[in-house]
């Protein structure tokens, strides 16, 4: 095999697997964080963060595996080279299962900022369901074929797991951020904590759309390459970074949840009092009414102010944050 061909192969092969070291260490900060911050945080989570950080780092070693097979235990064997390894081919099992488990948590997001829309939660989820089909059924039929020219029979199946994946992520993130801007209003404390949660979403979804697109991308460039296996190999940890990093910025969300319900008893005990200072003009409609300050200029009841402040769901936020 020349050297431009190992370059194009088994050399991207080798800084895809770089790559991967990095954002394997950039998760493991992250859990490390989420542990310390969170250690009264529900079961379940917690449950989820140690199992996505143990698929993520059984994948880098498979990756790992992969490569130091194929540049060090068969250095100069270029018969070797001709023929996929176990761990190459099985590095797609739990790749596939650590990035359905993440896109799991952002579907239940959408389920509680929907209301419980189940219709759309579920054509969501049969379609991360189906990459995630893709990816594991891509792996087991290497496992079976392990010859190099076998890939190119999996041309088709390669293609609609680099496009579908990517085009749920962008629903995803476009219907959170659907559904966030419905609950937008007239005070600048919650609309500017929902900004927050959708340029959050917004970032998740373009990040690991785009690494898919990248590789979906280098593959019709370069079938014969692995520019797109070096790509992929850190498009779960995109998922699984995103997940920690949304996990991690709780806090923040959560103190904008606690600032809008302290604002909201605030503005109560406030407008209550200024009734002993103010005139209140009686109103013949259903409206509630007005009142004016000393100056005879107009200031909003509480009644007014009432629903606005409540028509977002804080307890659906709180679930959801």
């Amino acid at each position: 095999m020349a050297t431009t061909s190992l370059d194009e192969t088994y050399g991207s092969l080798l800084i895809g697997v770089y790559f991967a070291i990095f954002f394997q260490g950039v998760l493991t900060v992250q859990t490390f964080l989420y542990y310390d911050k969170y250690p009264k945080d529900r079961i379940g989570i917690k449950f989820m963060v140690g199992t996505l950080w143990i698929l993520d780092t059984v994948h880098l070693a498979l990756v790992c595996d992969a490569a130091y097979g194929y540049l060090v235990r068969n250095w100069g064997n270029t018969g070797a080279l001709l023929f996929s390894s176990f761990s190459l081919d099985a590095h797609l099992i739990p790749l596939a299962l650590a990035t359905v488990i993440a896109q799991g948590f952002f579907l239940y997001r959408i389920w509680i900022f929907s209301g419980g829309n189940s219709l759309l939660v579920a054509f969501l989820a049969a379609g991360c369901l189906v990459t995630a089909a893709l990816e594991m059924a891509t792996g087991i039929l290497v496992l079976m074929n392990r010859s190099l020219n076998s890939f190119k029979k999996l041309e088709k199946v390669a293609i609609a797991m680099f496009s579908l994946g990517p085009a749920f992520d962008v629903i995803i993130a476009l219907s959170m951020c659907w559904y966030l801007l419905k609950e937008k209003g007239r005070f600048e404390k919650t609309n500017s904590l929902i900004t927050r949660i959708m340029y959050h979403a917004v970032a998740s979804g373009l990040a690991t759309s785009l690494l898919a697109i990248a590789a979906l991308i280098a593959y019709l460039a370069s079938p014969n390459s692995f520019d797109y296996i070096g790509i992929h190999f850190s498009l779960g940890r995109m998922y699984t970074n995103a997940l920690l990093a949304s996990l991690n910025t709780r806090k923040g969300y959560q103190e904008g949840v606690s600032q809008i319900t302290v604002t909201k008893t605030v503005t109560s005990v406030s407008d209550r009092l200024r009734q002993h200072e103010t005139h209140t003009i009686e109103s013949t409609s259903s409206q509630p009414p007005l009142y004016y300050d000393r100056d005879h200029k107009e200031t909003r009841s509480y009644k007014a102010a009432g629903p606005e402040l409540t028509s977002f769901n804080q307890d659906r936020l709180g679930r959801a944050v």
